[in-house]
């Protein structure tokens, strides 16, 4: 039951494909809605070739030298394929034809896959022969033993439901004998691509070959399809929009699959609009077309999409639109300048990186993103680029996004090798750093952070145009706790993250924000691990931190157990939403070391206090300066598990 079912699937989708097609030229039929590239440079003319249909065929009359290419839609990559060539020359490299059985994209696109066949070229390649394209790179499948000289051909390609091809020529010249090796066949197997869009020819020549090339008896048979092709039966949709930075303002829309026509229909509440072709999946038109459009509170329509299968979808609502970000949308909240790298302290080796964060209320689009650390005398910069690793490239086409009130990492990694994200260096120093936040990788092991000042500029990138810097900060060693022992393996967090007035000078804008540049407005991290990437951070005052976000406070503020009956017991308490979570708490060091653990898994109920003598689990009383209080609550069956960490200040 379940084989009969695979059939009729397949079976249909072949209906879906398309059977076949054939073009014989007769009557000077010459259909230009059905082909397309450079029609001009060929004519439909009387010529009767030996084995044809009829005394019509296609002459290349190209004006000059150069390269002709034309092209027609065609949905299968299985069955057979023939043709009737004429080429009154030998050919060489400079004169040859190159018949595209099948291609994923149009033949004027240089990155293609798929397969074709050559109908000569110079020396020993002066042969008929079956190729595959790799991205637009050519590899020799099968060399046929018939020489491709002067003369009529029949060409004859099949590839059958077990990925096997065969190239069979015929010499049909009537002016001689069949040549030794004419009606031969020749076979491999090459499963590599099966994606088909069109069918096409790229015709190659001289000034003085531009009128020695008849074609004839174009024919396609659709095949049967292996039950290893994924059948395609999910209709297109659109999976983002991109607005922003160009003159005048572009609407990118990504689809989730090239499509089989050759614009969309967009509509705004007040007008409709034409997107047309951009790349493979992306499609934009100026947003001055959609008329007094509101991207935050205007849904565009789409009209329905159809990809190469025939699947179609209804008339779609697209996404909320991402847009290009202003100075100022995204800034630095957290830095690792100086890490821990210690191969023998049993601990993950850190590495430097720097957080960022988006403060509106909006989707930002980042297609780069780039920093530098310091301005020349001379007034440049020394840019470094970031790769995006977590993100979607569609042909260039960056579609990257940070959604709203959330955040973004730089971080380096040696080249060397392709490193995942869950086993960068920094994951593996940070074992609570969410892996679903956009991240930004520099091939190198450090970031160039200096240990004592740093001046950090980082901006947005659109392609090649001016880099847009989003936020400056100055990261400052004395901006560390007073009390921590060593700065070293500690990032920096900043308290706020709104945005500052900026600062400007005679010169103009100086893109120093006020914040940032005050060394009073960064601390220590508290968090035993020495920093919080891609999380809120326990001291700062953020924008997205509710009040409920608090849910352990501390007691007294100056905590002194020196017993002297005064501030001699801190107090935590704790409040939750859930009556079933079980809570750990443990002191550490500010090297992440733990010294006391208060609880190791105890019943919280919704409000609990727990107390701290400031004793370690050997009895003795600890010494004055910063400690880390690492407050967990987990094991609720009713809500998502939840940590925070705050700095403690132990005095005498």
């Amino acid at each position: 039951m379940m084989m009969q079912s695979s059939a009729n699937a397949v079976a249909q989708l072949s209906s879906q494909a398309e059977n076949g097609w054939t073009h014989t030229f007769e009557g000077n039929v010459w259909p230009d809605n059905v082909w397309r590239g450079d029609l001009n440079d060929f004519d439909v003319v009387e010529a009767t070739l030996p084995g044809a249909t009829g005394p019509g065929a296609l002459l290349l009359e190209g004006n000059e030298s150069g390269r002709s290419i034309l092209f027609r839609r065609q949905k299968s990559g299985f069955g057979s394929w023939s043709f009737i060539i004429e080429q009154t020359f030998v050919s060489s490299s400079v004169n040859r034809h190159k018949v595209m059985l099948f291609v994923d994209d149009s033949l004027t696109q240089a990155s293609i896959n798929g397969y074709g066949v050559s109908t000569g070229g110079s020396g020993d390649e002066r042969r008929f022969s079956l190729f595959r394209l790799d991205n637009g790179d050519e590899h020799l499948l099968l060399s046929h033993p018939l020489e491709a000289i002067d003369g009529v051909y029949r060409v004859t390609v099949t590839r059958d439901e077990q990925f096997k091809w065969s190239l069979k020529v015929n010499d049909l010249t009537p002016t001689r004998d069949p040549e030794e090796g004419s009606g031969e066949k020749v076979e491999l197997i090459d499963s590599t691509h099966t994606e088909a869009r069109f069918f096409g020819i790229r015709f190659r020549y001289t000034s003085s070959r531009r009128k020695s090339t008849t074609i004839d008896d174009l024919t396609f048979i659709a095949g049967e399809l292996p039950p290893a092709v994924a059948i395609d039966t999910e209709a297109p949709m659109v999976t983002g929009l991109y607005y922003g930075l160009t003159t005048p303002d572009t609407l990118f829309i990504v689809v989730s699959e090239p499509l089989d026509q050759t614009n969309i229909m967009v509509s705004s509440p007040s007008s409709i609009a034409t997107a047309n072709y951009h790349s493979k999946r992306v499609w934009s038109l100026p947003t001055a077309q959609l008329g007094n459009w509101a991207p935050t509170s205007d849904p565009l329509r789409i009209e329905p999409l159809r990809d190469w299968s025939g699947n179609e979808s209804a008339t779609l609502v697209a996404p909320t639109p991402s847009r290009y970000p202003s100075p100022g949308d995204i800034v630095v909240t957290e830095a690792m300048i100086r890490p821990l790298e210690d191969d023998y302290d049993g601990q993950p080796n850190q590495s430097q990186y720097v957080e960022v964060y988006n403060r509106t209320d909006e989707s930002l689009w980042i297609p780069s993103l780039k920093f530098h650390l310091g301005w020349k005398e001379d007034g440049g910069a020394s840019w470094k680029e970031s790769l995006c690793v977590s993100c979607q490239i569609i042909q260039g086409f960056v579609a990257h996004q940070i959604p709203p009130k959330s955040f973004g990492l730089i971080f380096p990694e040696p080249e060397e090798g392709s490193t995942a994200i869950s086993q960068s260096r920094v994951t593996q120093a940070h074992p609570e750093l969410p892996l679903t936040i956009p991240f930004w990788q520099v091939d190198a092991k450090t970031l160039g952070f200096h240990s004592t000042e740093n001046q950090l500029y980082v901006a947005v990138q659109y392609q090649d145009r001016m880099a847009h810097i989003m936020d400056s900060v100055r990261l400052m060693e004395q901006s560390h706790h007073p009390l921590v022992p060593t700065t070293k393996g500690l990032s920096l967090e900043r308290l706020t993250s709104t945005k500052a007035t900026q600062q400007t000078n005679p010169g103009g804008e100086s893109w120093h924000y006020l914040d940032g540049w005050n060394p009073i407005h960064w601390v220590s991290s508290a968090h035993p691990s020495g920093g919080t990437p891609g999380q809120i951070n326990p001291s700062q005052i953020h924008p997205a931190q509710s009040p409920r976000e608090s849910w352990v406070s501390l007691s007294p503020t100056t905590f002194s157990p020196n017993r002297d009956g005064v501030d001699d017991i801190l107090r935590i308490e704790y409040e939750l939403q859930s009556p079933d979570y079980l809570i750990e708490a443990t002191l550490y060091t500010t090297q992440g070391l733990p010294i006391v653990h208060l609880t190791r898994g105890q019943l919280a109920g919704t409000r609990g206090q727990l107390i701290w003598k400031g004793w370690m689990d050997d009895g003795t009383v600890v010494p004055a300066g910063l400690y880390l209080l690492h407050v967990r609550a987990f094991g609720s069956t009713k809500a998502k598990p939840k940590s925070i960490t705050k700095p403690v200040g132990v005095y005498r």
